[in-house]
């Protein structure tokens, strides 16, 4: 028997194509490092993001598809395991609960093969942000430059933005005149995904996502 009759054996009894799973694991190399955070909004809605980083940081393959396992721990003292499945560099989900969540175990049996790093600095629900007709940021992708311009009838004065890499790494920061546009010199920016935050001072503000490339 070779590689080949054992896929071909697993997949007759499980009634389940495991093409996916064996070029990742027998044919490719490495294992996936995943960054995780999460943030519950006051209704006990669960947001988490699942970044995989091992392209970024070793240059392996940069998604290894499959279910993850998560033991959610509650501030009652309970908890609950919740699984998902993961297939995207960058990934977002949400879980309605009844109760406040304190922490995260992220495969908490050890089942997969792989490096996992809570990063609280990892901005959560980025979808959820992206349509806001009060700001426009130019060119996307973009290059040796970016320029925000901001809708002056829906903003104060003065509004701060932040700009963040794919780690939540803060790159820059600064203030934007509302009746202005503001230009980002970004030729020293490496290629690849940044974040944009946008606030008035006390307000949760928008998030949106730019290429560099």
């Amino acid at each position: 028997a070779d590689t080949e009759d054992m896929q071909e054996s697993f997949e007759n009894s499980s009634g389940t194509d495991l093409t996916y799973f064996f070029e990742q694991w027998i044919y490719d190399e490495y294992y996936p490092f995943y960054h995780y955070n999460f943030l519950q909004t006051s209704n006990n809605v669960l947001n988490l993001t699942i970044y995989q980083a091992q392209e970024e940081l070793y240059d392996y393959r940069p998604v290894f598809e499959m279910p993850i396992r998560l033991k959610l721990n509650f501030q009652s003292g309970g908890d609950t395991i919740m699984n998902v499945w993961n297939d995207q560099q960058l990934q977002n989900f949400s879980f309605g609960l009844s109760e406040e969540v304190s922490s995260i175990n992220f495969d908490p049996d050890k089942w997969i093969l792989r490096k996992v790093e809570f990063k609280p600095d990892l901005p959560v629900g980025i979808a959820d942000f992206e349509i806001d007709n009060s700001i426009n940021i130019y060119p996307n992708p973009f290059n040796n430059r970016l320029v925000i311009y901001l809708n002056q009838n829906q903003y104060a004065t003065v509004v701060e933005y932040t700009v963040y890499n794919i780690n939540g790494q803060m790159i820059e920061y600064s203030d934007i005149n509302a009746s202005s546009k503001k230009e980002i010199e970004t030729s020293h920016y490496t290629s690849g995904l940044y974040y944009i935050h946008i606030r008035e001072h006390g307000k949760s503000g928008i998030w949106k996502k730019v290429i560099k490339y």
